[in-house]
């Protein structure tokens, strides 16, 4: 799984509840119609609505179980269609059939989203519309304005929908990408490191290791007492620009909070993480920020984690990755340390980090 997939529990959460409503609704109206039309001698409606109303009963049965959501929404749309298209096919002509028509582009994109939602909305609607036209050069009692009404708000409507969705993607696109993202520097965030790093040791098999790496920048409590905390943002977004274009594309860069960052590297394992590192590490220290034709020299410690090479015994690479940056900082700092000593059991838990 990428590491870079933004969660989608939210979408699903409102797309099961939306769904919920739905079934509700359509199985209440089903079931207090199937015995009216089976009275009134239409049995085809009422074989229609109670198949219609049974499937919703199991589908609620189902939902909390949270399995297979888009074959329960694609099922549920193809039911309810199919009901609309039947209606359309039988009922005598009228002008209400064109109001039906415009909950297909409405539901398919509300369950389904915009690209599974354009599929149903093209090939239901293009039923419908088609049988509705091939009534009208048939049958009397379909009036051209009503036809032509019906032709232009459903399609009106179905342009609507995919315009608003398509701007509504983009949108969330951007907040969730915002609220993943340090203002400062525009690396990931610490929130983004946790789920990013939740995604990799949940997939990750023993095949495909993965690397932690935190990078701490050392003294740099003296340079904000020194040149100004202006400078000393401008110092980090320097660092955190070497750290960007030190690594491959597939890699993530976060900044995790005050001078601390943090690397996460797929399919790499231990040495190939410390070769990153100092990578970083040294080319940091060659090219310090320049202010006013002054340098400003900072050097960076780091600690390195990785599955599954060391810590089959230790699940929370975060910790282990800090207890190794501690130890990098306690040793003399501008340096890089990815294994324990021997004499540090690796279940040892770090003490607070030194100042920095």
């Amino acid at each position: 799984m990428d590491a870079q997939t933004p969660p989608r529990s939210r979408k699903s959460d409102f797309r099961t509840t939306i769904f919920r409503i739905m079934l509700l609704i359509s199985m209440l109206i089903c079931a207090g119609f199937a015995p009216v039309n089976w009275i009134a001698g239409r049995i085809d409606y009422a074989l229609i609505e109670t198949v219609m109303a049974l499937y919703c009963l199991v589908a609620l049965r189902l939902l909390p179980h949270r399995r297979h959501l888009q074959s329960l929404f694609g099922l549920y749309l193809i039911l309810l269609f199919s009901v609309i298209i039947y209606g359309i096919a039988r009922v005598p002509p009228q002008d209400s059939h064109g109001n039906w028509l415009l909950l297909i582009p409405a539901f398919s994109y509300l369950l389904l989203g915009r690209r599974h939602g354009r599929l149903y909305t093209a090939i239901f609607l293009t039923i419908a519309l088609s049988i509705l036209l091939f009534r009208w050069q048939t049958e009397t009692g379909f009036t051209h304005l009503s036809v032509a009404n019906t032709l232009m708000s459903s399609l009106t409507i179905w342009l609507v929908i995919d315009v608003f969705e398509r701007q509504r993607i983009n949108m969330t696109i951007e907040l969730e990408d915002a609220a993943s993202r340090d203002p400062l520097t525009g690396l990931f965030n610490r929130l983004h490191l946790k789920e990013a790093l939740k995604r990799l040791q949940a997939s990750a098999t023993p095949g495909t290791p993965f690397a932690l790496v935190l990078f701490d920048l050392d003294h740099f409590k003296k340079v904000n007492d020194q040149y100004g905390h202006p400078v000393g943002d401008a110092v980090l977004k320097h660092f955190a620009q070497q750290l960007q274009s030190s690594v491959r594309n597939s890699d993530l860069a976060f900044r995790i909070g005050g001078e601390e960052f943090s690397l996460l590297l797929p399919n790499t394992d231990s040495k190939g993480a410390l070769k990153v590192a100092n990578k970083i590490r040294q080319g940091f220290s060659r090219t310090p920020y320049q202010h006013n034709q002054c340098t400003i020299p900072v050097t960076v410690s780091g600690g390195i984690a990785n599955w599954p090479e060391q810590e089959p015994q230790s699940p929370n690479l975060y910790e282990c990755a800090d207890r190794r940056l501690y130890l990098a900082k306690t040793s003399g700092r501008d340096r890089i340390i990815n294994r324990d000593p021997p004499q540090s059991p690796a279940n040892s838990t770090p003490k607070p980090s030194p100042t920095a």
